[in-house]
């Protein structure tokens, strides 16, 4: 059985053409800048995740394809774990790990070097929708925090996205902020997980 179907009526394309891609993060931003403005939104930048058994050489090559240098850390339910970033992997923590445990590099997991779920702060979207980057950046500062979790509004078991400090930091161009909690954090860090 053959139909005859109708040709379809066709134009050239004029470049340049614009096509549909996920919103970019705004690369300047100040303090007065509204906040989801440096939101890395997991619906417009789907996250990069990585299983907590894997190898930190895996997470390295992950973690530098993805828009914060950080990558979602899982179980194999892929429920969210933690979060590791580039700085952790190549901080540091593993050769603290490594000396201690008297375990090779090679064989560190990324589940020993994360931020557990359990120690990073969550806040609701709504809240940033009037937000500025300042408040942001000074809620990571007062909590003492490189990361700060949005939670979804309608589905609040979801987390919808982040800020990072690091990020932030670039973002606006000066070092301190992820400096001075990388230095409060990373102390902490290395004397809890060491022992």
């Amino acid at each position: 059985m053959t139909h005859d179907y109708a040709i379809l009526k066709t134009s050239s394309a004029n470049c340049p053409e614009d096509f549909y891609h996920a919103p970019c993060l705004t690369e300047v931003v100040n303090l007065d800048t509204p906040a989801v403005d440096a939101f890395i939104d997991f619906k417009n930048n789907p996250p990069l995740s990585i299983f907590a058994d894997a190898k930190l050489d895996d997470a390295i090559r992950e973690a530098n394809y993805s828009v914060a240098h950080t990558l979602i850390v899982k179980n194999q339910d892929v429920n969210m774990l933690g979060l590791v970033s580039s700085r952790q992997l190549h901080g540091e923590l593993p050769v603290r790990i490594s000396q201690d445990r008297g375990t090779p590099r090679s064989n560190i997991t990324v589940g020993l070097v994360m931020f557990p779920i359990e120690e990073l702060l969550c806040i609701d979207y709504k809240l940033i929708a009037g937000a500025r980057v300042g408040h942001i950046v000074d809620t990571l500062h007062e909590k003492r925090t490189p990361y700060l979790l949005v939670r979804d509004d309608e589905q609040p078991q979801m987390i919808r996205g982040m800020f990072s400090a690091w990020q932030l930091s670039k973002q606006i161009g000066t070092p301190s902020i992820a400096n001075h909690l990388s230095e409060a954090s990373s102390l902490a860090e290395l004397s809890r997980r060491s022992s």
